[in-house]
């Protein structure tokens, strides 16, 4: 802010979650940066999706995240989905889909990764 009257400039600190945003850069790395909740979300998809080759449904999720209500869960969904990781169509039961993952859609078994043997 500047003060017009003696020309000097007014800098407030920034708090730490101000700074904390302005050095996100979801494009880095979408996995870099998730809570431990958002993260476990991401887990229990993978993992239903292994197990059953489908795709979870919100109640699934609901339960395998020990959450009390489905706005939890949709919350979490809607958060990776802002990241990049997952994508849903709506209004569609089990519409989910990993973008960023190493899960093979057809057969549901891990891909290996580049470069590692």
């Amino acid at each position: 802010m500047v003060d017009n009257t003696s020309e000097s400039v007014i800098v407030t600190p920034l708090t730490r979650r101000e700074d904390r945003m302005r050095s996100f850069d979801p494009t880095l790395s979408p996995s870099i940066g998730l809570t431990p909740r958002q993260r476990a979300c991401l887990d229990a998809i993978e993992a239903y999706l292994v197990r059953t080759r489908t795709m979870p449904s919100i109640e699934d999720l609901r339960r395998a995240l020990g959450s009390g209500s489905k706005a939890g869960v949709l919350r979490l969904l809607r958060q990776l989905e802002e990241r990049g990781l997952i994508a849903r169509v709506p209004n569609r039961a089990r519409a989910i889909r990993l973008l960023a993952a190493d899960i093979c859609p057809h057969c549901a078994e891990r891909r290996a990764k580049a470069g590692r043997a």
